[in-house]
């Protein structure tokens, strides 16, 4: 019993969750993910067909109108997975660098379709949307452990005692990712401190400087002008 419960309490640090949200044909739809490199993160997907639910719109029809686009792109813009026309399925990717991961759902107008119906004429069609059910896991709780077990022959038991490792070598990372981030966020913070005084003792030193070649240069323009 003690096991599981230190299990709860370490997993608590997995990410695992799922969200629903709606999506209108042309219109892009993403969730972001904070990951840190060579994270694996998978999930899975469910398009409803809530676009086809309208009285004036024929059912075979509207199931042709659109296509659901799913891609995956990572912090740079740059896609690194993506699959078209989906109705559900899963995915799995290893991030290869720190920072936000996007993954998007775009109902695309689907082309050569219609069967003689004209769609333009029918614009509820085009405020319809669609509802997304997107499921993300990563980290510990996105590794297939039944695999993991069938492979090298592990008992019920030493699976949760694996998962108890992965998930508290997890949180060490983790932990040493967050002292890492806070040293270079304190490096940079003196430096942009040290930068800061400098320029304040440059500002000085250069107000000081004109300051005295006014005080001299009047001084000498006054006494050359017999003024003084």
């Amino acid at each position: 019993m003690k096991i599981y419960q230190l299990l709860s309490v370490v997993l608590f640090f997995a990410c695992a969750h799922g969200i629903l949200f709606e999506v209108k044909p042309g219109v892009k739809r993403c969730v972001s993910e904070e990951l840190r490199r060579d994270t694996l993160v998978s999930g899975t997907y469910e398009v409803s067909d809530k676009l086809t639910k309208s009285s004036t719109v024929p059912y075979e029809h509207a199931a042709r109108a659109y296509q659901m686009d799913f891609v995956i792109e990572d912090p740079k813009g740059i896609v690194v997975y993506s699959k078209n026309d989906v109705s559900s399925g899963s995915f799995a990717h290893h991030t290869e660098i720190d920072g936000e991961y996007k993954m998007c759902f775009t109902d695309n107008t689907r082309k050569g379709t219609g069967g003689g119906f004209n769609f333009r004429r029918v614009p509820s069609l085009n405020i319809q949307s669609r509802t997304v059910f997107l499921a993300l896991k990563s980290g510990v709780e996105a590794r297939d452990y039944a695999e993991v077990a069938k492979k090298e022959n592990l008992q019920p038991l030493e699976v949760e005692l694996r998962k108890i490792e992965d998930a508290t070598e997890r949180v060490k990372d983790d932990m040493l990712y967050l002292k890492q981030r806070e040293e270079e966020m304190r490096d940079t913070n003196e430096s942009t401190n040290t930068r800061v005084v400098n320029l304040s003792i440059f500002s000085t030193l250069v107000l000081v400087s004109t300051a005295i070649f006014q005080i001299v240069y009047l001084k000498r323009y006054f006494q050359v002008k017999k003024l003084i």
